[in-house]
């Protein structure tokens, strides 16, 4: 058996049903570890090279079986599969730009922002102003600003003050995700 294993890569013969069914449930296996690992997405468009890295990771495993080198597709499955594991734990190849997404609409003066801006800067350690219109049918503006909280924990906090403010009239926010760049 140890022998098989170790020589496996070795398979210069002609394939039995035996071998051939054993290739086919080892790429079964391989293929579903790496699935499992990144969950892939059939029938989706391939967004990023990441997406793109898996899904022909699991087409070289697939080729490793049919070839009959079964020490390969092992070493290659478990590779990947700890390589997934490290990008997950690291979060390497991604950026975090900001934590919230605010919508505001101002109703005072656009020459007394300034209040708003000091209280998004006591919550965040960068504040970046998307857009800036005047409200339809209204008075005021709409603000869109994306945030990068100093503590994201306190979200919260930052929505109530500024339903408190004079001059808010509406807020509304969506927490932003992570970016991926791999």
């Amino acid at each position: 058996m140890n022998d098989w294993f170790l020589r496996g890569d070795y398979g210069a013969t002609p394939t039995n049903y035996a071998v051939l069914i054993l290739a086919l449930l080892l790429a079964f296996a391989c293929g579903h570890t790496v699935a499992w690992t990144y969950m892939v997405r059939f029938r989706s468009i391939l967004r990023d090279t990441l997406d793109t890295t898996y899904v022909l990771a699991v087409i070289v495993i697939g080729l490793a079986c049919g070839t009959l080198k079964f020490t390969s597709a092992i070493i290659g499955c478990l590779a990947t599969v700890a390589l997934m594991f490290y990008f997950w734990a690291t979060s390497f190849g991604t950026r975090h730009r900001y934590d919230l997404i605010l919508n505001i609409q101002w109703l005072r003066p656009a020459a007394e922002l300034g209040e708003l801006r000091q209280l998004l800067s006591r919550h965040s350690r960068s504040t970046q102003f998307a857009s800036q219109r005047m409200s339809e049918g209204q008075s005021g503006l709409d603000l869109s600003c994306r945030l990068l909280l100093r503590d994201p924990g306190r979200g919260q906090d930052l929505l109530e003050e500024l339903r408190t403010m004079n001059g808010v009239a509406r807020v509304s926010s969506v927490q932003a995700g992570d970016e991926s760049e791999l």
